[in-house]
């Protein structure tokens, strides 16, 4: 059980203000877990919630109001409570909700004059929650069903693009804040669903440790997979074929080369690395990453990439059929997965090192580049 007053206590005492967001779409029927200082719990696992909403500053819209008692409600009202009400969010979304909790410096919050810098400010503390579970979603996620995701911090159930959070700061009311954050796909399937029997031991999981900035042994790989997992995790939730399959495409290159750019040519072999265990396997990923990027065949350029990037071309068009393009990010899951795992255990090198032990690994199965 995770005690919101005593965790809103110590914030307090420590000069943090706090942040309560809907966090829907991660466990099933319980369940607490803390990643990246980001606490998410189900909403059976809260104590203390409702004491801290019913104090929050919120002007509800009844279903019996008429334009006149909407109008008395918001006279002489801010433009963030304005804002914020017709959003239509409510108290009850936060009672009955599961929930993102974290601290953050009030200065941030009460510096801001406007409401756009309210929406910044939301949008910034819907993606520290969202990169929060980018390991969790590694594990548990894949590129092709997307109904497994979780909704994205901040929105609520049939929120209608909206994000809210209640912020809560020392010695002041809470105050719940909302407004349009419409900037992406939004999961409405069942999620993740974990239980509490699943979060055993991924509190302190070497996944998440070995990458965190202040991981005192964490090296240039270490910073590539946290970047890495961070662009996965967002072509998770791309709104189209085409758009997840570039983002990608993107993401292969990056884990290939770091930041630095290079063709694809040459970092095919980086990637292949990983993934081959023989020279025949390797043969054949080859030809699979040529059709992904760049093949010719009979003077015309086939390869996805080129064609999408280079020609307009979309990737619904390309592969017609729903069945194979699942089966294409099925298979590029697969490819991540072994490509990121297998740099796990160098978080601690340098890229220069990691290419070196890419080369030997090819080396011992025949391939020299």
């Amino acid at each position: 059980m995770f005690d919101l007053e005593e965790y809103c206590t110590q914030q307090f005492s420590a000069g943090r203000g706090v942040v309560i967001m809907p966090a829907l779409g991660i466990f099933s029927v319980d369940g607490v877990l803390t990643q990246s200082e980001v606490t998410f719990a189900h909403s059976s696992c809260i104590s203390g919630v409702s004491s801290i909403i019913e104090q929050a500053h919120l002007i509800e819209i009844q279903e019996d109001f008429t334009t006149q008692d909407i109008k008395y409600q918001l006279d002489g009202r801010s433009i963030r409570e304005v804002a914020t009400t017709f959003t239509c969010i409510k108290k009850s979304v936060f009672t009955n909700s599961d929930l993102a909790i974290f601290s953050f410096d009030p200065l941030h919050f009460q510096s801001f004059k406007h409401h756009d810098s309210d929406l910044l400010f939301l949008k910034s503390l819907s993606d520290q929650a969202f990169n929060a579970l980018n390991v969790i979603r590694f594990m548990h996620c894949d590129l092709f069903v997307p109904d497994k995701l979780p909704m994205i911090p901040g929105y609520w159930q049939n929120s209608n693009g909206f994000m809210g959070a209640c912020i809560a700061l020392p010695n002041q009311l809470p105050e719940i804040v909302a407004g349009s954050q419409m900037g992406g796909a939004v999961s409405s399937g069942l999620g993740i669903g974990l239980e509490s029997t699943d979060t055993i031991g991924m509190e302190g999981h070497p996944f998440v440790t070995a990458i965190e900035p202040d991981e005192p042994s964490r090296n240039e790989v270490g910073k590539i997979i946290e970047h890495a997992l961070k662009l996965y995790n967002r072509a998770m939730y791309a709104n189209s074929d085409t758009l997840k399959f570039i983002n990608v495409m993107a993401l292969f290159e990056y884990l290939g080369t770091g930041d630095k750019f290079t063709s694809f040519k040459q970092v095919r072999p980086k990637l292949q690395s990983h993934i081959a265990q023989s020279r025949e396997q390797y043969e054949n990923l080859s030809k699979v990453f040529q059709t992904l990027t760049s093949l010719t065949v009979d003077g015309v350029n086939v390869g996805y990439r080129t064609r999408i990037i280079h020609e307009g071309a979309l990737l619904e068009d390309l592969i017609p059929l729903a069945p194979e393009r699942e089966k294409l990010f099925r298979d590029l899951t697969q490819y991540i997965q072994l490509i990121i795992r297998g740099m796990y255990q160098f978080t601690d090198h340098t890229l220069e090192s990691l290419q070196e032990q890419r080369t030997l690994k090819l080396q011992t199965i025949g391939i020299s580049t």
